[in-house]
């Protein structure tokens, strides 16, 4: 793997992104109607036959800078395939898409976005951007390019949500249209903390998504404490863009 790895580094800071980047999507589902309503962009290296995780080259990207052009590339590459889809069946659903703070520090970053997204003839409010981290006096340009995103219809979302405290925390710096609740949330040494986390969030009036559904206890505990959206085994793991194109965009018959 750390072969893999070093040739999707090389790729990206040799401006090669096509021949070591691609994205899979993962599903998201209505618990309540077990429906997808939309999937999640998840960006992969690629070297020969081997998927080599985000986890194994992101940290050293974000070092070198090459984070930047890596994110635009696979935000150009997800609104291209989005938009080859039937007109009727890109209306309604939403795709989520995972922005770091150091692309929110770029002060460019929500032009360059609006403008791909204008160029595919998207509808900025079929898409949610998902927040992955963020430090707690966040740069100026950060609120600027959330504003931005925001004013012209993109959602917004704190990803990895794993405790009320770091909720708060993160709602202190922007109020988002959706929480993201870390997988962790499901298990069982925190589903009680959990639960007084979605009290605390059903008060403020945000939609959730939770991440690691794997079974049919987890998506009734959701439900009754107000969650509509979640990802995970249950539904599916993430697949091919090609995958999700048969499976999830195509007419009903």
């Amino acid at each position: 793997m750390e072969k893999s790895t070093h040739f999707v580094v090389q790729c990206v800071e040799k401006n090669k992104l096509d021949a070591g980047i691609d994205f899979v999507i993962q599903p998201i589902f209505d618990l309540s109607r077990f429906a997808c309503i939309g999937g999640e962009v998840l960006v992969r290296g690629t070297h020969r036959r081997n998927i080599v995780p985000p986890n194994c080259f992101i940290s050293q990207l974000e070092e070198t800078g090459g984070i930047l052009p890596m994110g635009d590339y696979v935000m150009a590459q997800a609104f291209k395939f989005i938009a080859r889809q039937p007109q009727a069946l890109r209306e309604n659903p939403l795709f989520t898409l995972n922005i770091s703070q150091i692309q929110l520090n770029d002060a460019e970053f929500s032009a360059r976005a609006l403008d791909m997204m204008q160029q595919n003839n998207l509808s900025p409010r079929n898409f949610i951007f998902e927040i992955t981290d963020i430090i707690d006096t966040p740069e100026e340009s950060v609120c600027q390019n959330l504003d931005r995103l925001s004013k012209a219809g993109i959602q917004l979302a704190w990803d990895g949500i794993d405790s009320l405290e770091t909720l708060k925390s993160r709602l202190a710096i922007w109020t988002t249209d959706y929480i993201k609740l870390d997988r962790s949330c499901l298990t069982a040494g925190n589903i009680e903390k959990t639960f007084l986390m979605l009290d605390y969030i059903n008060e403020i009036d945000i939609d959730v998504i939770i991440e690691g559904v794997e079974n049919y206890t987890h998506v009734s505990a959701m439900l009754r404490h107000g969650v509509k959206y979640g990802q995970g085994f249950l539904f599916s793991r993430p697949i091919s863009k090609e995958h999700f194109h048969q499976e999830y965009m195509q007419p009903e018959r």
